[in-house]
């Protein structure tokens, strides 16, 4: 898995556009003229600005507008390539913390902050999702549950709920990944309220907590803490009683980290696709008014340049992004693989 809105955003400018001679063309912005990788997709012999500007939707665009657009087609090219590299499944497991049946009648009263101590393995490239929770209390009122982990001392993430009955789920998709914060420990729950005390987990098997790969879940409290900032880690305290909080958490590989990390291997891929992006612009076009330079000639030609012909042979510029496209899943493997320092190996003595 891949976080696409922090992919975007970091590899935005790993390719770039230059400015075409005619005065004539809106003036191309900083951030769309950076290119850290020295790619620039106008370097491409089909793709030319000024047929862009005659062949997007809107008549009268401007200089804004058409770095705006400029912008999104780079980021469409991103997505495409990223997509493209991992698609084979990265999901490893999901599990409500707890499974079984708790009886709603005896409930705890606790003081400071209360909640779970989520601990990741050492492992790279391990990201926890925290979907939803179901919260389980005595009473009725509000509290903000918050994710917190080590290194900060804001949460990550926050949440008002407000309980209206003894069973209550909530949506949440709070992801923990390497790629913001590294590894260290998390801690989700809230400032206690005298309103509302959990049920305790006291009927059959309602308190077998499930296990899961890469994570280590433990109860604790911190009974003097009652602000929303981090609590000094030395005053953690771990106990047998439930904060009313019952987990769906979902496990996955996300190697958005290792991307950015290595955004030069995807340079000339996403220059590639970035101008496949803009080509079709010109194929797709409802104008009316494009200038006699964007003709049938030069449509045909584009088409052929996009999708190859046979004879004479022409490879095209989408079959060879697949070719890319391959070679980037194995070096990306490779680059996997180094990750595994534990992985086995095998050497033959001579």
């Amino acid at each position: 898995m891949i976080n696409k809105a922090l992919l975007i955003s970091s590899l935005y400018g790993n390719v770039g556009s230059r400015q075409p001679l005619d005065p004539a063309i809106p003036t191309i912005d900083t951030n769309n003229k950076v290119s850290r990788s020295g790619y620039y997709v106008t370097d491409d012999p089909f793709v030319k600005l000024d047929v862009l500007v005659d062949t997007q939707d809107y008549q009268d665009i401007d200089a804004t507008e058409f770095n705006a657009l400029l912008k999104q087609i780079q980021e469409r090219a991103i997505t495409n390539v990223v997509n493209a590299v991992f698609s084979d499944t990265d999901y490893i497991e999901r599990k409500m913390l707890f499974d079984y049946a708790n009886n709603k009648v005896n409930s705890n009263t606790l003081t400071g902050f209360c909640g779970k101590q989520i601990k990741i393995s050492n492992t790279p490239n391990v990201a926890f999702e925290i979907s939803r929770v179901i919260c389980e209390f005595e009473g009725t009122g509000t509290f903000t549950l918050m994710l917190f982990n080590s290194a900060k001392t804001t949460p990550i993430y926050t949440k008002d709920i407000m309980i209206t009955s003894s069973y209550q789920l909530v949506d949440l998709n709070w992801v923990a990944n390497d790629t913001t914060l590294y590894k260290g420990e998390y801690y989700i729950g809230y400032i206690a309220n005298e309103d509302l005390k959990p049920y305790e987990r006291d009927y059959e098997l309602s308190n077998l907590q499930n296990i899961y790969t890469h994570l280590f879940i433990q109860n604790i409290q911190v009974p003097s803490h009652t602000t929303e900032v981090l609590f000094n880690l030395e005053d953690v305290e771990y106990t047998s009683v439930d904060c009313g909080l019952n987990l769906d958490i979902t496990i996955y590989k996300d190697f958005t980290g290792l991307i950015i990390e290595n955004e030069s291997l995807f340079a000339s891929t996403i220059c590639k696709q970035f101008a496949v992006n803009i080509i079709e612009y010109y194929i797709a076009s409802y104008r009316s008014n494009i200038k006699q330079r964007l003709s049938n000639e030069f449509l045909a030609r584009a088409v052929v340049y996009l999708n190859g012909q046979e004879d004479p042979s022409i490879v095209g510029l989408t079959k060879t992004i697949g070719n890319e496209i391959k070679m980037l899943k194995k070096q990306v493997q490779r680059l996997k693989d180094q990750y595994q320092p534990n992985k086995m190996q095998y050497v033959t003595l001579s």
